[in-house]
């Protein structure tokens, strides 16, 4: 791998996999007929052209003069606290669950605005992922009280106290910022990602993008865009908008980037699936009961040389994101995930023992190891984060001109 990114080598890995093959990204066209296990195919088997080293560095210095704002509402459960921050690193260190899109604060060196639910219509979005819930108007006065709780927290502020005209883009999770806020900011990039993989704003926002905003961000990390294809005003991007380099300077900031790897991080819902006794390198994430913030998150992550997920229930596949990102080798099973491009052929394990064996075989051969690490490394940053950065880069010039 590049020991920095002012070089630019031929290739993002030195040999790859011979069950790997190249194919041209306009190959979408051709390959959204086949059927879905062909398409599975491509996406574990299958690499597309990579950014150029020399347009990635474009892209980020095009961001690097311009206002980026990142935004979500009250009643939002995920990403970071309001409140004003030394350094992005610690903004992300106050996430609640997910990192969530690192690389907004980190390469695109977004503000960050925690604001207070408005009245309009569009901002109550969050209502629509409980409408099927067992009883919805619970689950309602729960996170209305949950939201009259955040906005008693420092920092949080109104929409219309906030000078958007100042950014030349805002992202926002779901509709925080009422259309008739975004329609009269002429000058201003808006785009907004679900927080939720699915329901009625996804529906929606396939088709066409909420009244005042431009881009719809959508949650997806596709090697080959297809089935759904995406319309002109959709950008294939991930929620773990991340970077090798976002993950390595949180490692920094917390001192773990001296960390010994060894062993093997178990996703939670997995636990069932690994026997006992277990090795004491094998570590199932928060067993140990309680929340895992980031910091320990990332202690963990950056402690261990593998990820594992057994879990029979399928799942949109973050966390594959996540582990790489952080430096950990995913192995797992690709028919419970929803977004297969981090898995690699070889590392697709149907129980623990099969992952266990290949692990021993990747230990007792360090160059085996370091190719499928490489491989695996440069397609997840490929998928979750040059890639959207390009596209998302390539909406706002056409935007700006």
């Amino acid at each position: 791998m590049p020991k920095s990114r002012a070089q630019s080598p031929q290739s993002p890995f030195s040999t790859p996999l011979p069950s790997c093959h190249s194919f041209p990204q306009n190959l979408e066209r051709i390959i959204s007929v086949l059927p879905r296990p062909w398409l599975e195919w491509f996406e574990i088997h299958a690499f597309p052209r990579w950014i150029p080293e020399d347009r990635f560095l474009e892209d980020l210095s095009f961001w690097h003069v311009r206002k980026v704002a990142f935004v979500r509402q009250s009643a939002a459960l995920v990403t970071y606290r309001a409140g004003s921050f030394s350094n992005w690193m610690d903004r992300a260190l106050t996430t609640k669950g997910h990192p969530g899109p690192l690389s907004l604060l980190a390469e695109l060196a977004a503000d960050f605005y925690v604001v207070r639910q408005a009245p309009d219509p569009e901002t109550h979005a969050w209502r629509g992922k409980h409408a099927g819930d067992p009883n919805p108007e619970e689950s309602f006065r729960r996170m209305e009280a949950y939201r009259e709780s955040e906005e008693n927290l420092p920092g949080v502020v109104s929409c219309e106290d906030i000078r958007w005209e100042d950014y030349d883009l805002v992202v926002c999770l779901d509709i925080p910022v009422p259309t008739r806020i975004a329609r009269r900011t002429q000058r201003t990039l808006w785009a907004y990602i679900s927080i939720e993989g699915g329901g009625p704003l996804v529906d929606l926002s396939l088709q066409r993008p909420v009244d005042g905003y431009h881009l719809y961000l959508n949650h997806q990390f596709r090697r080959y865009r297809v089935r759904p294809a995406n319309r002109r005003h959709v950008v294939e991007f991930p929620f773990s908008f991340q970077s090798r380099k976002a993950w390595s300077d949180l490692f920094h900031h917390l001192n773990l980037n001296g960390a010994q790897r060894k062993g093997i991080v178990i996703d939670r819902g997995s636990g069932s699936e690994i026997p006992k006794p277990r090795d004491p390198d094998v570590q199932v994430m928060g067993e140990a009961g309680g929340h895992m913030d980031l910091a320990s998150l990332a202690a963990l992550y950056a402690s261990k040389k593998y990820a594992l997920r057994l879990d029979p229930r399928r799942r949109w596949g973050n966390w594959l994101v996540e582990v790489v990102q952080a430096g950990c080798l995913f192995l797992g099973r690709s028919d419970t995930l929803d977004h297969l491009s981090p898995m690699i052929p070889g590392l697709n394990m149907a129980d623990y023992h099969g992952a266990s064996r290949k692990v021993a075989e990747l230990e007792s051969n360090p160059d085996l190891y370091a190719t499928c690490r490489s491989l695996q490394g440069a397609i997840t940053e490929h998928v979750a984060f040059r890639r959207p950065l390009a596209d998302l880069t390539s909406k706002a010039r056409d935007f700006f001109s």
